[in-house]
């Protein structure tokens, strides 16, 4: 025992005591550590400059933005851990990025890994810190000086500001992080941007109810012809640079900036086809100046996206300039008129595209989608961009974002899950999950399977259904339901297979009447495997979303500003009473929305709405070690092994929450057919929960039905796993970053 004690335990505790004290020491140096190495950033004309050796050097910044959400954790969990961020700022610096932004105080563990990170460093990453506005007072008072968001909102700003001093313990608060802050990161504080995007009511309420609100004057802010709006901006900065100079008399002065977007910039578009909302209020930080006490200086910043607002694809000066590479890029000309408005320094805060399966909109023009995009099109996509902020004259951009969330949801996936589930699976269909450059991949180690070709993945499997010489075996994760179909009597490269899929046992169809197809049980789902380019997953009509959610004739408007009132519009999909019953035999397209009828004031011009159809299925490779790694793959075909592999997103199968087991239900429960659609306006999911799934598979040709097999998976709740993997974009940034270098 005691040899024991003298081998396994006494080791541990002597590396354990240790590590406390080296911590314990690292945090009293901490609160001393910007007396000798303090950072100090201005802005000069429409530069940034960092100042090093004594002398101002221009610094781009070339950031990532970091939220707080992991598989298993929304935001306010705080979950990220000390050594997460600890890996993730090594990648980050590796990538040859200078700055990390976050949006709203964070956990002790970004903090303290921050320090070590930066401590240990010759190339240390500088903090670009966000103060989030509470969104329930946003939305409830639509006002910035409602007495209790603008006190909250002062107080949050003294928390995070003794929070970059390492002087704070913070209590626990619903939704937001607490503990004991005790390293002193304020030597690597850049700067500070502080709210959020605000909808245009909140600006246009807070300058309405305020309108004896004149213009701010400050010790380090002022303002001149500004807005109710925009003076709040300058006090609540003013009070910021007070605060942290009054009660940290050696902190330099930072750069200070505000979060706006191209709802609210100052440009006004005449072709926006949503013109009573994105043009209606307009904030200008330019009404905004720093006194002379405050020589650090104020930046405009931006989130900025190529597919949203819908000017960039309408808007005639963007969409016909052509850029120094020789395409056409309305993002570029957008910013090129953007900063020629500034005479500040301009900072893209957010630009970047996701690597889902799932789209919640598309530009033509120039192709950064907002989803359905392969990690090499993310890592070009970014990469063209920033290059594009570079060539505008912008003092740097911010990449949205560092990891992927599987928390997030999207304006046409948001009413098809629940929503207090969604970071306890991974919804590959939901565009805003996978901006990430880190994915967060099912799986502790690597996902339930690959559809590349190699079976040896499922030898360990038994087949769930077997018959006429076809083997379906089925395999689960966070994010997918896999299937390897074996056929031994047929070549799987020119046959046509029909799975189809019994989920909520009360609803489906028996037989598809199109291919008169009778299976042995109800299927809500069918997948059709017709060779590379002709597979596809079809749902029962009764239980198709898209028909449900958009077929709401009388349900939307469209503002014409010639004829000055709206255009009722009754045809966003023709309705059709068929849909509406159960068991119409009658299987659907998947498709998903991606705009709305749209009418352009300035064109004149009437546009009827776009979708995409998600249900095509894709021939590729989804393993991320083969050079032809595609990561939007559906499917592989393996002729030697006479196997189709497949993965289809839970939600291409109607799944609400498939860490419990929880499907959409009745889509047309208490609807009246004989009643128009929009008595019937709201899409409720009717949740429910089932034991399993039963598979039935054949050759077509074959109309004999044969018994479904079943197959379930473990309930993982809220404990899901995962792990980390740097996408193709990653090293594309890398590249992208090293081509401008700047002192650091």
């Amino acid at each position: 025992m005691k040899d024991i004690m003298r081998r396994k335990i006494l080791p541990r505790l002597i590396t354990g005591i240790l590590a406390v004290t080296v911590i314990a020491a690292m945090a009293v140096i901490s609160g001393r550590y910007y007396h000798s190495r303090s950072v100090i950033f201005r802005t000069e004309g429409d530069r940034i400059q960092i100042f090093r050796k004594g002398e101002w050097h221009d610094f781009l910044i070339k950031g990532v933005n970091i939220g707080m959400g992991k598989p298993g954790f929304f935001p306010g969990q705080a979950g990220i851990s000390r050594q997460e961020y600890r890996r993730w700022f090594r990648y980050i610096a590796a990538m040859n990025a200078n700055v990390v932004r976050v949006y709203t105080i964070q956990s002790p563990a970004f903090y303290q890994a921050l320090f070590e990170h930066n401590i240990l460093t010759n190339r240390p990453l500088y903090l670009l810190q966000g103060i989030w506005v509470d969104d329930n007072h946003v939305y409830y008072y639509l006002n910035a000086y409602a007495e209790r968001l603008h006190n909250e909102y002062l107080a949050e700003i003294r928390r995070a500001i003794n929070v970059l001093h390492g002087n704070a313990v913070l209590p626990p608060r619903r939704g937001h992080p607490s503990g004991s802050y005790r390293f002193n990161v304020s030597s690597w504080v850049m700067g500070f941007i502080l709210v959020q995007e605000m909808e245009p009511d909140f600006v246009m309420g807070t300058n309405e109810k305020n309108p004896d609100v004149g213009d701010f004057s400050g010790d380090f802010l002022h303002t001149l012809g500004a807005s109710p709006y925009e003076a709040w901006l300058a006090y609540i900065a003013d009070y910021l640079v007070s605060y942290e100079q009054n009660n940290f008399r050696r902190a330099p002065l930072r750069l200070m900036s505000w979060t706006n977007w191209p709802t609210t910039c100052p440009l006004y578009h005449s072709n926006e086809p949503n013109w009573t909302w994105e043009n209606t209020v307009f904030v200008d930080f330019e009404n905004i100046r720093p006194t002379e006490r405050f020589t650090s200086g104020i930046f405009a910043s931006y989130h900025v996206y190529n597919h949203f607002p819908d000017f960039f694809r309408f808007q005639p000066e963007y969409i016909n300039y052509i850029d120094n590479r020789g395409k056409r890029n309305p993002f570029e000309a957008y910013l090129i008129r953007l900063k020629a408005h500034h005479t500040m320094p301009v900072v893209a805060a957010e630009f970047g595209v996701p690597t889902s399966r799932g789209a919640g909109r598309k530009n033509h023009i120039l192709p950064y989608h907002h989803g359905f995009l392969t990690e090499t099109e993310q890592g070009e996509a970014n990469a063209d961009m920033f290059e594009s902020i570079v060539y505008a004259g912008w003092a740097g951009g911010i990449i949205f974002a560092w990891q992927d969330e599987w928390f997030k949801t999207t304006w046409n996936t948001q009413d098809l899950d629940i929503d207090d589930k969604r970071s306890h699976w991974s919804n590959i269909m939901s565009a805003e999950q996978s901006y990430g450059i880190l994915a967060f991949e099912p799986g502790r180690r690597k996902p339930a399977a690959h559809v590349d070709g190699n079976i040896s993945e499922w030898r360990m499997t038994m087949p769930v259904f077997t018959s006429d010489g076809i083997r379906l075996h089925v395999k689960s994760d966070e994010r997918y339901v896999y299937l390897m179909l074996q056929d031994r009597l047929g070549n799987v490269e020119n046959e046509r297979y029909y799975i189809g899929m019994d989920i909520v046992s009360h609803l489906g169809s028996r037989t598809w009447t199109d291919r008169n197809i009778t299976f042995s049980r109800p299927v809500d789902i069918i997948i059709v495997l017709d060779g590379k380019e002709n597979s596809q997953i079809l749902v029962e009509a009764s239980q198709d979303t898209f028909y449900r959610q958009w077929s709401r004739a009388g349900n939307w408007y469209l503002n014409v500003p010639s004829f000055e009132y709206q255009v009722f519009i009754d045809w966003l999909i023709p309705r059709d009473l068929r849909f509406e019953q159960r068991d119409s035999g009658i299987f659907n397209l998947w498709r998903m929305l991606l705009v709305r009828p749209l009418y352009l004031p300035y064109t004149q011009e009437l546009l009827p709405l776009e979708y995409f159809n998600v249900g095509q299925l894709i021939h590729g490779n989804s393993n991320p070690k083969s050079p032809n790694f595609n990561n939007l793959a559906d499917f592989y075909i393996n002729r030697r092994s006479h196997a189709i592999e497949v993965r289809i997103p839970w939600m291409l199968l109607n799944s609400a929450d498939p860490s419990n087991r929880m499907f959409i239900g009745d889509l047309w429960e208490n609807v009246d057919p004989q009643q128009p659609l929009w008595m019937h306006p709201y899409l409720y999911i009717n949740p429910v929960q089932v034991e399993g799934i039963y598979f039935e598979a054949r050759r077509a040709g074959n109309n004999t039905p044969a018994e479904a097999g079943f197959f379930t998976w473990r309930a993982w709740g809220d404990s899901p796993t995962y792990h980390e993997r740097l996408k193709k974009s990653y090293v594309i940034m890398q590249e992208t970053f090293a081509r401008h270098r700047t002192l650091r």
